[in-house]
């Protein structure tokens, strides 16, 4: 409507349209997750940019007046920007709190772009501006049953506007609330059977796999299940690897299992 012209059938390229039309406040408008780098070439600018809830990671050093940037810790190690250095007041961050700081790294001179910020890289020198910030203040004023509607309607919204991708779609499925409710609004919104995936145990205390079975027949999935026996040792080098970082979240093992299914 603002009369720009569209080179290609890409989603990505409309970051590039919104960047020439509101510059450093397109960042606010986007939806969803995103990790963006942007060289604006005419400003000798770069612009680094993380979603809201920082779900897309985004690592960055400074070293020698050059800016090195990636999602993955160990590309910054290949490009020789850090040394593989432990960042003590990281490790006590981590040993306090089960994760490592939003800004730094387990690493020194590692750092993280945080959730809802952007980094200005101009001239060897770099800034970082948030954009955005969940508000603190409570605004809503309806009833209890007005509430569930809106929760329900943005939901809905939510998971309809994940489900357009060009690629194959499908969803984690463990029978609790969170899963089951995506799971469903999934079917809603799609005019073939929703592919679930679930893992269980041996052991009936941990096994929820029956849970899911339930969801997966109420609303008619192409439903994955697998029985697994977790090994934590097996898989640890292959977690410690993808994750870069300690990371104390117990989930992480089932998750793997399940993704690697999937």
């Amino acid at each position: 409507a603002l009369g720009h012209r569209f080179a290609t059938s890409s989603d990505t390229e409309s970051i590039v349209h919104a960047y020439e039309e509101w510059g450093e406040d397109a960042f606010a408008r986007l939806r969803g997750m995103f990790g963006i780098a942007l060289w604006d070439q005419p400003r000798r600018t770069l612009l680094l940019a993380r979603d809201r809830a920082g779900q897309k990671p985004l690592h960055y050093a400074e070293r020698g007046g050059r800016l090195y940037f990636a999602s993955e810790i160990k590309s910054l190690l290949a490009a020789g920007a850090v040394e593989p250095t432990l960042d003590l007041a990281a490790l006590d961050h981590y040993l306090a709190f089960l994760y490592t700081p939003r800004d730094g790294s387990i690493l020194e001179g590692v750092k993280k772009l945080p959730p809802g910020h952007f980094l200005r890289w101009r001239d060897g020198r770099s800034e970082v501006v948030r954009y955005w910030q969940i508000a603190s203040e409570e605004t809503f004023t309806g009833t209890e049953d007005e509430a569930v509607e809106q929760l329900r309607t943005v939901l809905r919204d939510a998971v309809s506007s994940h489900m357009m991708s060009d690629v194959p779609l499908g969803a984690f499925l463990s029978g609790g609330v969170d899963s089951s409710a995506v799971v469903g609004m999934m079917a809603q919104a799609s005019s073939r059977p929703v592919q679930t995936f679930s893992i269980g145990f041996d052991d009936p205390a941990f096994d929820e796999l029956e849970h899911a079975r339930t969801v997966a027949t109420h609303f008619g999935t192409d439903h994955h299940e697998f029985v697994v026996k977790p090994d934590g040792l097996s898989i640890l080098g292959d977690l410690i690897a993808h994750f870069d970082e300690p990371f104390a979240d117990s989930s992480a093992i089932p998750t793997w299992y399940v993704s690697e299914i999937a």
